[in-house]
């Protein structure tokens, strides 16, 4: 069985913060949302060491960030998952979009048992 850390994140994520949550950015999705992107990271062949991002969405900065520290919250939990060897948060930042809406992103990785 192959584990994937986006969907393990997506997943968790959804569970616990209650707005939509996505791989993927849809075009003209109201806030509040969240997306998961893996960025990088090593793998051995026995652990995946997931990088990943999740950027928070709100209706202004400050329903952001707290969609953000939630998210934080419930990524440090994904510790507690079996699949999962550990996840470490790196940082936490104001990372606005494009066009200027109001943005979070968390940078952490997710190490997984193959």
């Amino acid at each position: 069985m192959t584990v994937d850390a986006e969907s393990i994140a997506v997943g968790r994520l959804r569970e616990i913060l209650g707005v939509p949550v996505s791989a993927e950015t849809a075009r003209g999705r109201k806030p509040p949302y969240a997306t998961v992107e893996r960025t990088g990271g090593p793998c051995d062949g026995y652990l995946d060491g997931a990088e990943i991002a999740v950027q928070c969405w709100g209706e202004d900065r400050a329903s952001a960030k707290r969609l953000a520290l939630r998210a934080r919250e419930a990524l440090a939990g994904l510790a507690d998952d079996p699949r999962a060897a550990g996840c470490e948060i790196g940082s936490l930042s104001w990372f606005p979009a494009e066009h200027g809406e109001p943005r979070y992103q968390i940078a952490a990785t997710l190490t997984l048992y193959i």
